[in-house]
């Protein structure tokens, strides 16, 4: 029996060695492949990173050309508003203009009207025709620079004449 007893006692100690053996060759190889998966994770975590980093980098160029769009687009707007500010300046100039040229003509048409019939000795009509000039105040619209040659007043001069003699 001791021999039996020996056999399995011998028997046992293999059987423990091999049991203390496989944990260990096994343990290294979980260790190793455990490190083997860290690597590759960190490795595609890395490969992540700079594929954001990129992406990132072409987002924020896309956004910068879009800013200085915008940008210049706002400098056209304000160039644009200037603009139209200037016109609109312009505008109301040629108006004012307009309006003042064509009392000029109206006031010269009542001069010539009142020239006319004073030549022919028309006072009455040419008084009237004097009344309806200073209720329009067109008199102040008459030139008072000579405007032809030959003339010795001015339009100006002229109406003053006849207005005095009328009096």
């Amino acid at each position: 029996m001791k021999q039996d007893e020996k056999k399995e006692k011998t028997e046992h100690e293999l059987q423990s060695e091999a049991d203390r053996e496989k944990p260990k060759r096994g343990g290294a190889s979980i260790v190793t492949y455990i490190a083997v998966l860290f690597a590759v994770a960190f490795g595609l975590l890395l490969l992540s990173y700079f594929m954001q980093q990129r992406n990132t980098a072409q987002v924020i160029q896309g956004l910068q050309s879009s800013v200085s769009a915008v940008e210049d687009l706002q400098s056209k707007n304000t160039d644009l508003y200037r603009q139209v500010n200037q016109l609109n300046a312009e505008v109301k100039a040629q108006q004012e203009s307009n309006q003042s040229l064509k009392k000029q003509q109206e006031a010269m048409d009542l001069f010539w009207q009142i020239e006319r019939l004073y030549l022919l000795s028309q006072y009455d009509a040419c008084g009237e025709t004097v009344a309806q000039m200073e209720e329009g105040d067109l008199s102040r619209f008459l030139p008072s620079e000579n405007i032809h040659a030959f003339a010795r007043l001015s339009p100006a001069q002229e109406y003053a004449k006849i207005q005095k003699a009328l009096e």
